[in-house]
């Protein structure tokens, strides 16, 4: 332990001074510090934990890290290495800031994302900086719950204890965390790699928007104690996800799992069928696994789907296909509500709302961020158009037969019916 005060020199020869102790755990302690001014978190090992190690191994793989820089924003990485100091070390990072939360406290329910676009912003950007950390040749090797802080107002995220993160095909004798690990890892059938950190990415993700785990379910609460055999065999060997579609003997429990019923029958099927294929054909063969390019492609669909109460500002999803009312309840307040416009295209729906934006992604058009708003006639309330905000035409054909063009700031109004054309591709309002 260290006193106030006391000066810890890093590699570089720079010092930074003990401010005070901000947790400890399991492998060690992490500190306040200060230097020049500025204040840093300093996280330093036990003894006792390096000598489980191979310390010098792990010792030059902090040090590789932290001079290769972090690999995005999102990370809380190593921005310098200390000397060795009564035969043990640390490493000095920034601090976190005070809007973020452990994502533990999600877990408990001691707090929660303000509404849905947030958690899925929130998965969104923990995916994306996996995506980074892998692109640039690294394996994370021990994704938990204990790795995130976020912020439940924005969706930002940190991830912290990158000190396990190595190089492809390296490893540092970190196997993980139970109940987060791959099959494989736990049945001792390789080591910690990309495809280990696809499977405990989508662990995280679904406890994140069921505040549940895939894997625990009656099987789980049958057993009496779990022991380290019942682990290996409920999470590994005979795993068995809550909603296996040809697999029920592991269903959620009424009155223990509502968290996982509840939310399972209201998420849209496009994350859904992510989940089920990761915890059925991705338990065991790592071809299957979801891929971060097809999570975030997934989320933007979930965000495109969701359509807000213009009372309570309440977001619900909303499929236009299913739905055969003529107005909307909202889920909150109770107060009804027109049903949204409707961008119908070949392969997808886009409901949209007075101040909705329209983005390249959602119409296939590429290199465009936002091509155009949803906004009300000031002169007539209640009939809407599309603005259009980029150096595009857009092309529509209205129901009467006439035929409109819009460029930069024109509008282009809408009606059940229209044909709107960007780029020549073609999609049709319905309402």
């Amino acid at each position: 332990m260290f006193n106030k005060d006391q000066e810890i020199i890093l590699s570089n020869k720079q010092k930074v001074k003990v401010v005070r102790l901000l947790g400890q755990g399991g492998q060690g302690a992490v500190y306040e510090v200060e230097s020049n001014g500025n204040k840093y978190a300093l996280k330093w090992y036990l003894p006792e934990y390096l000598k489980q190690i191979n310390q010098k191994a792990f010792y030059n793989n902090l040090a590789d890290n932290y001079k290769a820089g972090k690999p995005s924003e999102d990370f809380l990485w190593p921005l310098a290495i200390s000397e060795y100091k009564d035969n043990s070390f640390g490493y000095l990072m920034e601090l976190r800031p005070k809007r973020f939360i452990g994502f533990n406290l999600l877990l408990n329910a001691k707090q929660r994302f303000s509404k849905f676009s947030t958690i899925i912003k929130a998965a969104r950007n923990i995916t994306k900086a996996f995506q980074e950390l892998h692109r640039k040749g690294y394996s994370y090797q021990d994704i938990n719950d204990g790795n995130f802080f976020v912020d439940v107002k924005t969706g930002d995220v940190l991830i912290c204890d990158n000190d396990n993160v190595a190089p492809y095909g390296k490893w540092l004798g970190m196997i993980g965390k139970d109940r987060y690990m791959a099959p494989e890892v736990v049945m001792g059938q390789k080591h910690p790699d990309m495809e280990t950190d696809l499977y405990s990415l989508s662990v995280v993700l679904f406890m994140m928007f069921f505040i549940a785990h895939p894997l625990e379910g009656e099987a789980v609460h049958k057993c009496p104690c779990l022991t380290t055999k019942f682990i290996r065999k409920l999470y590994a060997e005979k795993a068995v996800f809550v909603y296996d579609p040809n697999n029920d003997t592991n269903r959620p429990i009424r009155g223990i799992d509502n968290n996982v019923i509840t939310f399972w029958n209201y998420y849209p099927e496009t994350i859904k069928t992510m989940f089920s294929r990761a915890f059925t054909e991705g338990l065991y063969n790592a071809s299957y696994r979801v891929r971060e390019n097809e999570w975030i492609d997934c989320f933007d669909k979930m965000e495109d789907s969701l359509i807000c109460c213009p009372k309570c500002g309440n977001e619900q999803f909303y499929n236009y296909t299913e739905s055969n009312e003529q107005y909307i309840v909202c889920e909150d307040c109770g107060v009804k509500y027109n049903k949204p416009f409707v961008i119908q295209g070949k392969s997808f729906q886009i409901p949209i709302q007075k101040g909705n934006d329209i983005y390249g992604r959602q119409l296939h058009i590429e290199n465009y961020d936002k091509i155009a708003s949803v906004v009300e006639s000031t002169k007539h309330p209640g009939l809407y158009g599309i603005k259009n905000l980029v150096d595009l035409e857009i092309h529509a054909k209205l129901p009467n037969g006439k035929e409109v063009t819009a460029i930069n700031d024109q509008i282009i109004p809408l009606f059940d019916g229209t044909i709107i054309n960007i780029e020549n591709k073609e999609f049709e309002i319905k309402f």
